[in-house]
């Protein structure tokens, strides 16, 4: 009787440690959940696309291409989007991430750059990723990792220049086992950006500049000619772009937007009257009463037969000057690519690229 006396003494000390186990675990709960609360800076991003978190954020960005785009095979990208964290953090886990959404206060992106981490190729001035980041504020690029050639896969989504913070969309290089199921986190990343507000967009790069397209059926051919808007857009949207880029058929498809006065005339600026190139495009293009309404220019890639693009400022843009910056960069980058000198043991290592104390625009 003694001996089950002491097991029901023993069975019950044993069952009171378990419950005080569990006590304190569920106690120790909500600070373990707080560090795996959503940041405040992702929820915009999660609500623009109608996610709860950054599995199902991949899942939707994965429908919106294969809604978008016509394909014969559905794309089943991989990707692992990871939403905040530290450096140390992204540098201990880079299993837990492919596309980072971070502050850029919590992170040092020389380090992750220096570890390996983020994606980077040869510097190419009129590559997406190098228009985005030239737009950026200076507070912005001053964080930016620092390589004379390489650029690196960095987008910012959003920015408060009052506490100097920004959230950064930060690629990872795919390394390891991912080269046998590349990752491609920039064709997530753009189509974020995409997603933006106009006043957004303008916060962050000052302008709303977009591109567009007057076919339809080349839109639908790529994930970069997808994130463009349909011609007639510029026409129904007049204040939510500033520059545009247009793949267009021919100078009267600008008619619209010029009848409509949307059309800034370069010609106030000598620069536009005065350049030449020696491309299969005219250097400008004037409206009846000779003003210059648009530039046209070769584009790198071979584009559809008998299509061509042009450079347009909205007459209505919320900043001209930077818009003009902005268009002369542009230009200028497919001039230096059309004429470009690549050494061969640079374009060997990084492609067509240029070191960026070498750039003169």
């Amino acid at each position: 009787m003694r001996i089950s006396m002491k097991n029901c003494i023993g069975k019950r000390a044993l069952a009171i440690a378990c419950a005080l186990a569990c006590l304190l675990s569920c106690m120790a709960l909500p600070a373990n959940a707080a560090q795996q609360e959503i940041p405040e800076y992702c929820k915009p991003i999660l609500e623009a696309w109608g996610a709860e978190d950054g599995k199902e954020l991949h899942l939707r960005i994965l429908e919106f291409w294969n809604e978008s785009l016509d394909l014969y095979n559905k794309l089943a990208w991989p990707l692992t989007i990871r939403l905040g964290g530290t450096t140390e953090e992204l540098i201990a886990d880079t299993k837990s991430w492919d596309l980072a959404i971070v502050s850029s206060k919590d992170v040092d992106l020389q380090t992750l750059a220096d570890n390996g981490l983020i994606m980077s190729g040869g510097h190419v001035p009129l590559d997406a990723i190098a228009l985005h980041q030239w737009l950026l504020p200076e507070g912005i690029q001053r964080q930016l990792p620092v390589d004379p050639i390489r650029i690196f896969s960095v987008f910012c989504y959003d920015y408060d220049p009052q506490e100097g913070d920004a959230t950064l969309l930060i690629c990872q290089e795919n390394f390891g086992k991912k080269k046998n199921n590349p990752r491609v986190p920039p064709v997530f990343a753009r189509a974020i950006l995409n997603r933006r507000s106009t006043e957004q967009a303008r916060a962050v790069e000052g302008i709303s500049s977009i591109e567009a397209s007057a076919d339809e059926a080349e839109r639908r051919e790529s994930q970069s000619q997808i994130l463009q808007w349909p011609m007639e857009e510029l026409l129904q949207r007049p204040e939510d772009w500033d520059v545009a880029d247009v793949l267009i058929h021919d100078e009267s498809e600008l008619e619209a937007l010029d009848q409509a006065g949307l059309l800034y005339d370069f010609s106030q600026d000598e620069y536009w009257l005065e350049r030449s190139m020696d491309w299969s495009v005219p250097n400008a293009l004037f409206s009846d009463d000779g003003r210059l309404i648009a530039v046209p220019y070769k584009p790198f890639l071979s584009q559809k037969q008998g299509m061509f693009r042009v450079l347009i400022i909205n007459k209505r843009a919320v900043d001209i000057p930077r818009a003009l910056a902005y268009g002369k960069h542009l230009i200028k980058s497919y001039e230096w690519i059309s004429n470009h000198n690549t050494p061969p043991e640079i374009l060997k290592k990084y492609g067509i690229s240029i070191y960026k104390d070498q750039m003169d625009w």
